[in-house]
């Protein structure tokens, strides 16, 4: 990867967790995923729009949002000089609010991806008392390493949010990465 793009997925990664980090704290109190998605999904996609790209997702505002789905919750384009000729996928993002069979299968769909920044996040909502955040991020660096076409410029950012918080403290998000530092 060039230095020039390893610096680009640094600053989304960076901007990535602050916006999802606002989404959780905007959704404290709420018990609702759907509603947390939602926010997530918005956060993300004024990110991408506000930094050039084209942005794909559902379940958002048609205002929040270049096109529908595409392949991943959701994810930021940019396209060549005419809009049909896809120049890069710059970020994928898988977002899963439920439990950790749910967690791993959207995950292995962000292991095929060729995106520059590939992003999850998760909550520990329905994780068993035996599997806490760590322990998630943990499994999915270990797909990372087992996963046989992965490369070694692969980017990955993995966001877990501690669930257990109480509504007075701010959301604990917590944060790894694979293929760069922050």
């Amino acid at each position: 990867m060039k230095v020039s793009d390893l610096n680009t997925v640094k600053s989304n990664a960076n901007r990535i967790v602050d916006a999802v980090q606002k989404a959780f704290d905007d959704t404290m109190e709420t018990t609702g995923v759907a509603k947390k998605s939602k926010r997530i999904k918005t956060e993300l996609c004024t990110l991408g729009q506000t930094s050039g790209y084209y942005v794909c997702c559902n379940q958002v505002d048609e205002a929040d949002k270049d096109w529908g789905e595409w392949l991943f919750d959701v994810v930021w384009l940019k396209y060549k000089k005419r809009p049909e000729i896809l120049g890069s996928v710059a970020v994928a993002v898988e977002s899963e609010l439920h439990n950790e069979g749910d967690i791993r299968d959207d995950f292995q769909k962000l292991l095929q991806s060729r995106a520059h920044l590939r992003v999850m996040i998760f909550q520990d909502q329905e994780l068993t008392a035996s599997v806490t955040i760590e322990d998630m991020m943990n499994r999915l660096k270990g797909y990372i390493s087992e996963y046989e076409d992965g490369i070694k410029d692969d980017c990955y950012l993995l966001i877990g949010y501690d669930n257990k918080c109480s509504t007075a403290d701010k959301a604990k998000l917590k944060v790894n990465t694979v293929g760069f530092e922050l």
